[in-house]
């Protein structure tokens, strides 16, 4: 009776969380169903997506305002004497333009700012900012290591910004090189986009569609039997 119990309550108490976070307490964010994650298909599987298809849709759609990428990644943050592993993202410049979230000081990085030799610069979640950094609005503007390297710190997002406890605490520019956007078989990017006023999810399948049978024209070897 107490194992059955339990399972119950603890079944129950997953479901409603599961429903709490994404029906009852929807996403904190300007319009939240226009958002889209975009994947890859192949044999039926959903997978990330590669630099060169990323590149492809960002420059072919006709039905998204905004496209980004995200890579997740690692960073030793040291501050002062003690050094702090932390999970962070490379992203492009276009992400925080998809989630229409402005930074609650300072700014975010330009598509300038999101190429080779011009990427270290670094935006800090609100969450790193009060329990590293004591929510001192000086840190904008300052250096501090990732990596062994100085990164110049930008601005820091809203509370708001940040969607689970478990999601990433700062953000780098991507900065692909042209070798990069030229890879088509390597697939590790989160792809997020913003659908038009106006465009449905079956008319945006539509339009990825069209760009996916173009890449399977021009890089059969890589793309065969891929869609979005």
């Amino acid at each position: 009776a107490v194992l059955t119990l339990a399972l119950g309550i603890g079944a129950t108490t997953a479901i409603f969380s599961a429903v709490n976070a994404v029906v009852l307490r929807p996403l904190p964010l300007p319009q939240p169903d226009r958002l889209a994650f975009l994947f890859e298909t192949w044999r039926d599987e959903y997978g990330d997506v590669s630099a060169g298809n990323y590149m492809a849709v960002a420059q072919e759609q006709r039905v998204f305002s905004s496209v980004s990428a995200a890579q997740y990644s690692s960073f030793n943050l040291s501050e002062g004497e003690t050094p702090e592993r932390t999970v962070g993202a490379r992203v492009t410049a276009s992400f925080f333009d998809v989630f229409g979230v402005q930074p609650a000081i300072g700014r975010v990085f330009t598509a300038e700012e999101d190429q080779p030799g011009r990427d270290q610069v670094v935006v800090l979640s609100h969450r790193l900012w009060k329990s590293r950094f004591g929510a001192d609005p000086k840190v904008v503007g300052r250096d501090v290591r990732l990596n062994g390297q100085p990164y110049r710190v930008l601005g820091v997002m809203p509370a708001r910004f940040d969607l689970t406890a478990e999601s990433e605490q700062l953000w780098v520019p991507i900065a692909f090189t042209p070798e990069r956007k030229a890879m088509y078989d390597e697939h590790y990017l989160i792809v997020v986009a913003r659908l038009r006023d106006g465009v449905s999810p079956s008319q945006a399948a539509q339009d990825l569609e069209r760009i996916a049978a173009g890449l399977r024209q021009s890089h059969p070897k890589e793309d065969v039997g891929r869609g979005f």
